[in-house]
């Protein structure tokens, strides 16, 4: 889970910078799991600076539904899988739930915090012992890729949703 502080910082950036050019902001939460940025936004929403913003603020979370493993705390807004779906519709799906459409007034923050266990220390270190099955990924001099085989399969998984939500959102 990230710290509720730091989403609320980064937050309380972006929500002061917007608010006085937009009056609808929405708080996107991609591979929402814990939704440690739902916590963040309720957090940053109490603070001096954020309290009296003219703008409504929103918040939306986006993952794979009840299959998702471990079970999610609570059910996401939208269920997408974000290794395939198309990102424009999942982001008006999100607007819709609010009963937004999109429009210049209209500022979304996206947070992705895709898996990364992956690339977790414990994945490349202590679970990457033979008794455990192997690495994941190559070491640092193998550019972290992707081990070939079974073993391998989480962390291409991982590094194709990535690629997805960045060529498919972020430069569109």
């Amino acid at each position: 889970r990230v710290p509720a502080e730091l989403c609320a910082d980064f937050l309380e950036a972006w929500l002061l910078r917007r608010a006085p050019s937009h009056s609808r902001m929405l708080v996107l939460d991609f591979c929402a799991g814990g939704q440690s940025v739902h916590a963040g936004l309720r957090a940053c929403l109490q603070r001096a600076g954020v309290r009296h913003l003219e703008a409504s603020v929103r918040y939306s979370a986006v993952d794979l539904g009840p299959e998702a493993t471990p079970p999610l705390p609570m059910p996401p807004d939208v269920v997408a899988d974000l290794s395939s779906a198309d990102l424009v519709t999942v982001v008006a799906d999100a607007l819709a739930i609010h009963g937004w459409t999109p429009g210049p007034d209209v500022a979304v923050f996206v947070w992705c915090s895709p898996p990364c266990e992956s690339y977790s220390r414990v994945t490349l270190g202590t679970l990457s012992a033979p008794r455990f099955g192997g690495p994941q990924r190559a070491r640092r001099e193998g550019g972290y890729a992707p081990m070939p085989g079974p073993r391998g399969d989480k962390a291409r998984a991982a590094d194709a949703l990535q690629k997805h939500i960045q060529a498919s959102y972020f430069l569109s």
